[in-house]
């Protein structure tokens, strides 16, 4: 089995913003975020940030085919969790 690399905050802080600006698709922007590690990140940064429990939750429902990319997309936009992945990348 493929053991996964950490997730790269400044990575997938650069996907969201990718995905702001235009420059990368809904879909292809969800599946670099799941693939760079979000899915695994976002519940433990929800617990530390209660304004991400609305995105975290949005995702999970995305995983279950209840929720469009886009509106977990603009979810975690709203939430400002490109400042967080950005913080975290600092520290």
């Amino acid at each position: 089995m493929e053991e996964r690399l950490p997730a790269d905050p400044a990575k997938l802080a650069s996907t969201l913003r990718d995905w702001h600006a235009g420059d990368t698709l809904p879909g292809r922007a969800m599946a670099d975020l799941k693939h760079g590690g979000l899915a695994v990140l976002l519940p433990s940064l929800a617990a530390d940030n209660p304004v991400l429990a609305d995105p975290t939750e949005i995702w999970s429902q995305w995983e279950r085919a209840k929720a469009g990319p886009v509106a977990v997309l603009e979810a975690l936009w709203a939430a400002d969790i490109v400042d967080i992945l950005g913080e975290l990348a600092r520290a």
